[in-house]
């Protein structure tokens, strides 16, 4: 039997932080994002490149600021 392709699910389940005026985020494929509260403007993001073709499913839950 052969399994038929139903695609992939992208879900956004994170929580932004608030640093000064800037939010810092994450994508379900694990990208970073930093933006000014104000405009929106990207300020700075950081891609993995993470190879996802066989995932089903993809979450990340956020990121932390120390």
């Amino acid at each position: 039997m052969q399994l038929e392709e139903k695609g992939h699910e992208f879900n956004f389940k994170a929580t932004q932080i608030k640093v000064a005026n800037r939010l810092y985020l994450s994508t379900p494929h694990q990208q970073v994002l930093v933006l000014n509260e104000t405009t929106g403007k990207t300020l700075w993001a950081y891609d993995p490149h993470n190879d996802t073709r066989a995932n089903r499913y993809l979450a990340c839950r956020g990121v932390a600021y120390y």
